[in-house]
């Protein structure tokens, strides 16, 4: 009987340590490592949860895998290293090159548009073009609150420093304390050409400055090789797309 119960015991071992090694995934669940500050398309509401598109679409990829749906809140470069270890199923980016080693992409959910942020009354940058613009940030201290592609773009021009903060509103409030010069900030942009931008913008003395310093796509990413998930999210996305149903949820943020 007491050999019995080690083996028992010595088998539970075994299993608790094989959860534990792949990370104990719930395999009943699509998992997302959401950023949150991105609004409208990822954001925190007063209650803590997440809202916007990316919320919205990730219900959609839960309810067709017929699965449940759960995310995690982190910071952008957590949440790309989430989906790389495999903890987490997917996250919403940038479509880069670089990302590719790592990465597949779904197929763009739209377009993006990385824009400087002004003080109204700064004319500075007014009509200029995109290489006179880069050549006047010279010396220039500028904001960003998302990273990755943004931190990467704002060195590669000369002269400036540039200033990483952890949401929108710590860069806006940077800016109006005149501890930066400008801020990058990254809009949504629809099929028919209209900026999606936070209702913030609405009701503040700031502007956006065109033409922008990067234009892009924006997709899900899964890890590398994780074919069932692209295809899943993908076939989603597709049905979504010919249903007019993307379309509508996009332009329900542009109010």
């Amino acid at each position: 009987m007491k050999k019995f119960l080690l083996s028992c015991f010595a088998v539970c071992l075994a299993i608790i340590s094989a959860f534990t090694f792949t990370g104990c995934k719930d395999q009943d669940s699509f998992k997302l490592a959401a950023f949150g500050a991105f609004p409208p398309v990822s954001s925190v509401n007063a209650n803590g949860k997440l809202v916007g598109l990316e919320n919205d679409l990730g219900t959609y990829f839960a309810n067709d895998m017929d699965k449940k749906f759960k995310y995690d809140i982190m910071s952008f470069d957590a949440m790309l290293a989430a989906v790389a270890s495999g903890t987490h199923d997917a996250a919403f980016a940038n479509i880069l090159e670089d990302r590719k080693t790592l990465y597949d992409f779904t197929q763009p959910i739209f377009s993006n548009s990385d824009m400087l942020i002004a003080k109204f009354e700064d004319t500075l940058l007014d009509g200029k073009s995109l290489a006179e613009i880069k050549t006047a940030l010279n010396g220039k201290r500028v904001g960003y609150y998302i990273g990755g592609v943004q931190g990467q773009l704002l060195s590669e021009i000369a002269g400036v420093t540039a200033v990483n903060y952890d949401s929108l509103s710590a860069t806006v409030l940077a800016l109006n304390n005149n501890q930066i010069d400008y801020f990058l900030a990254e809009f949504m942009i629809t099929a028919s050409g209209h900026i999606v931008k936070d209702a913030f913008f609405e009701n503040s003395d700031l502007k956006i400055i065109e033409p922008p310093l990067l234009d892009g796509e924006v997709a899900f990413l899964v890890k590398k090789g994780n074919k069932k998930v692209l295809d899943s999210l993908n076939s989603t996305i597709t049905r979504l797309k010919n249903d007019g149903t993307l379309d509508t949820m996009i332009l329900g943020y542009l109010g």
